[in-house]
């Protein structure tokens, strides 16, 4: 089986409560920079007292740091690999969402997935604005994450 830095989760969140936490944040947002630089119009907000995202965390046993993302219509993230993340769950909010580019595996439309944040990626500028819940885990490695993940639901499923 070839290598993806991309695996799709069915994992179900609450999105009305997930859009009205960000909404909640949004009046403290701020634009993301960091040693590489400042991307207007991507905006970060603190959400580490998320009902939500440690609900999340706590049902997948996640150490991760919980942030809601603000990508702007028209608005690009170039090709980059994260600082101090290993790998991300992202949850995708509404219905209108362009693919990630990861320039050495190819573009990959999703929802909800864990994605290895190690990786060059980058997300297009689109027509819509991009909101995002991202669970950033620092202390396990993509592979980790996808196994603990399929672990844990066949878990559930017992």
């Amino acid at each position: 089986m070839n290598y993806l830095p991309i695996k799709k989760i069915n994992y179900k969140i609450d999105e009305e409560l997930a859009l009205l936490e960000l909404y909640h944040y949004l009046p403290v947002a701020t634009d993301y920079s960091d040693s590489r630089g400042k991307v207007d119009g991507w905006k970060v907000m603190d959400a580490r007292q998320s009902v939500l995202g440690n609900r999340i965390c706590h049902d997948l046993n996640l150490n991760a740091t919980i942030r809601y993302y603000l990508l702007t219509k028209g608005v690009e993230v170039p090709v980059h690999v994260d600082n101090n993340v290993l790998c991300s769950i992202n949850f995708l909010l509404g219905s209108k969402h362009e693919p990630i580019v990861y320039p050495d595996y190819g573009n990959f439309k999703y929802k909800y997935a864990i994605i290895d944040t190690t990786k060059p990626h980058a997300v297009p500028a689109s027509k819509h604005d991009r909101l995002m819940l991202r669970l950033s885990i620092k202390d396990k490695s993509y592979e980790e994450i996808v196994s603990q993940y399929e672990a844990r639901l066949s878990n559930i499923a017992l």
